[in-house]
């Protein structure tokens, strides 16, 4: 036999408690009592109790308690082999990481919290192959398609607007990389492939529709994701320690304000046969995670597991008639 939730079995340190607080009050009134006269002549002229069925029920209460805590542990016994299958698409998050994406329109920054809300999505993922790519006036792999989370997790905190030193926003750069993680040797076939493209799509360079077309041809979504708002803000420069120092200006000394690109992230998702979402409280997101979840799958694991089979049934059941027995007792004579 094992339990399912063997901590709650600490529970029954409350037994011995239990039965302490029993004593203690037993023994209280027995000193009330003698308080009044001779402990023998008061029981005798009052209802006196009748000792055994007393401890019969002093033992159906706490047996019942006992049994009950045992149920909540869920106790099983008995193996159920099933069969577990897993299935998943591949997916690439293609994230801008420009100083364009420290602008705090959306707060903390863009990029911030396009971090946090792809680490909530981790969350509800499973069985999907995820990369990760970062650009800026370039654009880098930074974890190659893999199964495993927490390694992704962890190339994903590095990224920050100081990680690839060339500026600009290469977008067509950055969906040609992505796509040839979703093209080699190791991508999976029969299975759809995705593109999560998240950038404010300011300041591009080259011709990202030209890349689009290519996602297009190798049958690869790109799901546009538009970080930024279209009031947008002032992109901050920042000092050693982390503080701002001031804002970007341009040639002329004025101050540059960074906006959402949506017309451009709007046609990237048409001609690729994606869709184009924009951030707006995290909504976005949740919408991209529904997309994706309705991806093609390819089965690339099949295992078999064992399952116990739960018996805290018949626990309940004795405590209740545990419960029940000591309720239609009574230890008066």
């Amino acid at each position: 036999m094992r339990f399912a939730n063997p901590l709650l079995l600490n529970l029954l340190f409350l037994l011995p408690l239990l039965a302490l607080f029993y004593a203690f009050s037993f023994r209280s009134k027995r000193r009330a009592k003698e308080r009044w006269g001779r402990i023998e002549l008061i029981e005798r002229i009052s209802s006196p109790l009748h000792k055994g069925i007393f401890c019969l029920k002093l033992f159906l209460l706490f047996g019942s308690i006992f049994f009950l805590i045992l149920a909540l542990s869920r106790p099983q016994w008995g193996k159920k082999p099933i069969k577990v299958m897993e299935k998943g698409a591949d997916i690439v998050f293609c994230i801008d990481t420009s100083l364009s994406m420290d602008v705090q329109d959306i707060k903390p920054s863009r990029l911030k919290r396009a971090k946090e809300e792809i680490k909530a999505m981790l969350e509800r993922m499973r069985g999907h192959r995820i990369g990760l790519v970062a650009f800026a006036g370039k654009s880098f792999i930074e974890c190659p398609l893999t199964l495993d989370y927490c390694a992704f997790r962890i190339f994903l905190d590095v990224l920050n607007s100081q990680l690839i030193p060339q500026p600009g926003t290469d977008l067509e750069g950055a969906i040609k990389t992505a796509l040839s993680l979703l093209t080699s040797r190791e991508a999976r076939t029969g299975a759809d492939k995705a593109i999560i493209l998240i950038t404010d799509g300011e300041g591009h360079q080259g011709d990202p529709l030209v890349a689009a077309r290519i996602a297009r041809r190798k049958g690869v979504r790109i799901y546009p994701l538009g970080m930024a708002t279209v009031e947008g803000g002032l992109i901050p420069l920042y000092n050693e320690q982390g503080e701002i120092k001031g804002y970007k200006r341009d040639k002329q000394g004025s101050l540059v304000v960074s906006k959402l690109n949506e017309p451009l992230l709007q046609q990237i998702a048409e001609i690729s046969r994606g869709n184009y979402y924009r951030f707006h409280s995290g909504e976005g997101f949740q919408k991209v995670f529904k997309a994706i979840s309705s991806l093609r799958k390819q089965k690339y694991k099949e295992e078999v597991q064992v399952e116990y089979r739960d018996r805290y049934q018949y626990f309940v059941f004795i405590a209740f008639l545990f419960l029940s027995v000591e309720f239609l007792l009574t230890e008066r004579r």
